[in-house]
C-alpha cells in the first residue's frame, strides 16, 4: 500500500464519518454548525478526488470503492428511517400523491383553500377535497405549514404518478417515496458506471456522487422530486455521446419539463465531438425531439393548471425551511446593482435568467471537444455560473449536476457543487466590507476563490498539454 492509497482511504473514511455526523439526528446540528459539518465532508470528498487522480489500478482501490458504496447506501438508509417530520415542500408533494388516490386535483386550489380558509365555497370538487382532508389528520398536517403563506401545490406533474404509487404502498408516510428516490439514485449510480466505462475512467469516481453530502442532504434527504431529473440528464448525456441526437433531445425535454433550466444544456448535450458533415442534421433532430416532448408535456401542465418549475424549489413566496426557501429566486431581482442590470424589466427576470444560461450553454458548446469528459465539465461550469446568479442558497434543480461530477473528475467542481453551503457558512460569521452584506461578500469571496482554482487548473492543463480537469 503506497502513500496515495493511504490518503485515498483516509479522505474517504473521514468524509463518510463526517457525513454520518451531519445526518445523525442525535447530534442536532443547526445553522452554522450544520453548514460547517457538511462543508467539512465536502472538502474531504474533494481531497479524495484530488488523491484519486492518476492513481494506479490496484486491488486496494476496489476495496476503497466497496467501502464507499456500502457507506453511501448506509447513509441513505439512515436518512430513510430517521425522516420523521417532512419539510414543507415534501409535505405538499406527499399531499399531492394522496390527493390523486382520493380522486381530486391537487393543483386546483391553494393549501389554505383546501383547509377551508377564505370565502370560497360551493364548488363540488373543493367540498369533496375538504371532506377527505378533514377525515385525514396527516393530510391536514402536510398542508398547515404551506397554508400560512397560502402556497399553491406545485409538485412536478411527471412525478405525480410515482408519488401516488408511493402513497398507495405506504399511506400517510414518506417511506414509499424515499424508496422511489433510492431506486432513482440506484439507477443514477448504474448510469454513471456505464458512462465511466464508456469514457474509460475507473469506477471509483462514482463515489463523487454516491457519498456526496450536498446531494444526500439537499436532494435525497429533502425528498425532492428533482432527484428524478438526474437519471434523465445522464441518459441524455449518454445518447449525446452515442450521437443518438433525437433520443438525447427527447430525454432532455422530459428533464426540462421537471426543471425548465435544463433547456440550457441542450447545446452542450447535442454538441458533436468531431467535425462531421452530419453534425448539424443530427443536432436538428435533437432540437425537434426536445421541442416536441417539452411542448407535449407543457400542454399537459396547462391542462392541469400546473406551473413549470425553474429550479425545483417552491415557486410561491413566504417563510419556509432552509432547504426549500422560496424567497426571491434570482439575483437579478434583488435591489442595487443586479436590478440595475435589467431596470424596469425585473418582472421578466426568470426569462432573462434562463436566456443568460442558454446563451452561456451555446458559448461553452462552441469550442471543440477534445474528449467526452469535457462535455460534463462544461455543463458543470455552466451550473456553477447559475449558482452564483441565483439568490437561493442551494437550489435543488441546479444540484442535478452533482451526478456529473464523476465524469468531470474535478476537485474544484466538487467544491463548486456546495457553493450555497460554503456561502452560508462564510456569511454566518457576519463579516462585512465596503457596505456589502455578509451574504453578498461571502458569495463574491467563494466565487472568486473557486474561479481562481478553475483558472489555475486550466493553466496547468495548458502547460501539460492536457484537457482541462
Amino acid at each position: 500500500m503506497n502513500s496515495r492509497e493511504i490518503w485515498l482511504a483516509i479522505t474517504l473514511i473521514f468524509a463518510l464519518v463526517t457525513a454520518f455526523a451531519a445526518f445523525l439526528t442525535p447530534f442536532g446540528w443547526q445553522g452554522l454548525s450544520h453548514d460547517a459539518v457538511i462543508a467539512s465532508a465536502l472538502v474531504l470528498l474533494a481531497a479524495y478526488a484530488f488523491a484519486r487522480r492518476n492513481a494506479q489500478k490496484r486491488p486496494f482501490l476496489a476495496l476503497v470503492l466497496w467501502i464507499g458504496v456500502v457507506g453511501g447506501l448506509t447513509l441513505r438508509a439512515l436518512i430513510f428511517v430517521t425522516e420523521i417530520t417532512p419539510s414543507t415542500s415534501l409535505g405538499l408533494d406527499l399531499f399531492a400523491g394522496q390527493a390523486v388516490l382520493s380522486g381530486f386535483n391537487p393543483y386546483a386550489y391553494s393549501a389554505a383553500e383546501f383547509l377551508g380558509e377564505g370565502m370560497r365555497v360551493g364548488a363540488a370538487d373543493l367540498e369533496h377535497a375538504r371532506t377527505v382532508i378533514a377525515s385525514s389528520p396527516v393530510m391536514a398536517g402536510w398542508l398547515v405549514p404551506a397554508s400560512l403563506s397560502d402556497l399553491p401545490i406545485d409538485t412536478p406533474l411527471l412525478a405525480l404518478p410515482l408519488l401516488a404509487a408511493a402513497q398507495y404502498l405506504t399511506p400517510d408516510s414518506a417511506w414509499g417515496w424515499f424508496a422511489v428516490l433510492l431506486a432513482s439514485d440506484a439507477l443514477t449510480f448504474a448510469l454513471i458506471l456505464i458512462l465511466l466505462a464508456r469514457m474509460r475512467f475507473d469506477r471509483g469516481w462514482v463515489l463523487l456522487f454516491w457519498v456526496n453530502p450536498i446531494w444526500l442532504g439537499s436532494v435525497y434527504g429533502a425528498g425532492a422530486p428533482v432527484a428524478l431529473v438526474a437519471p434523465l440528464v445522464l441518459l441524455a448525456l449518454w445518447a449525446g455521446i452515442s450521437e443518438r441526437s433525437a433520443l438525447a433531445g427527447m430525454v432532455l425535454g422530459l428533464a426540462a419539463a421537471l426543471n425548465l433550466w435544463i433547456a440550457a444544456l441542450l447545446a452542450l448535450v447535442l454538441r458533436s465531438a468531431g467535425r462531421r458533415p452530419s453534425a448539424w442534421r443530427r443536432a436538428a433532430y435533437g432540437i425537434v425531439g426536445f421541442g416536441l416532448v417539452l411542448g407535449m408535456v407543457g400542454a399537459l401542465h396547462l391542462a392541469f393548471g400546473v406551473p413549470l418549475r425553474w429550479f425545483g424549489a417552491l415557486t410561491g413566496t413566504g417563510s419556509l425551511d432552509t432547504a426549500t426557501q422560496a424567497s426571491a429566486l434570482f439575483a437579478l431581482e434583488t435591489d442595487g446593482v443586479n436590478r440595475a442590470l435589467i431596470g424596469g424589466l425585473s418582472r421578466f427576470a426568470e426569462v432573462a435568467w434562463l436566456g443568460l444560461l442558454v446563451a452561456g450553454g451555446l458559448v461553452l458548446a462552441l469550442p471543440p471537444l477534445p474528449n467526452q469528459a469535457q462535455r460534463a465539465i462544461r455543463i458543470s461550469i455552466l451550473g456553477f455560473v447559475a449558482f452564483f446568479l441565483t439568490t437561493q442558497s442551494q437550489p435543488q434543480g441546479l444540484l442535478v449536476l452533482i451526478p456529473l461530477l464523476p465524469l468531470t473528475r474535478s476537485p474544484v467542481l466538487v467544491l463548486a457543487a456546495g457553493f450555497g453551503t460554503l456561502v452560508s457558512l462564510l456569511a454566518g460569521f457576519g463579516f462585512t466590507l465596503a457596505n456589502l452584506s455578509p451574504e453578498i461578500l461571502a458569495r463574491l469571496v467563494v466565487a472568486t476563490v473557486l474561479g481562481l482554482m478553475v483558472v489555475a487548473a486550466w493553466l496547468v492543463s495548458v502547460r501539460r498539454k492536457q484537457p482541462l480537469e
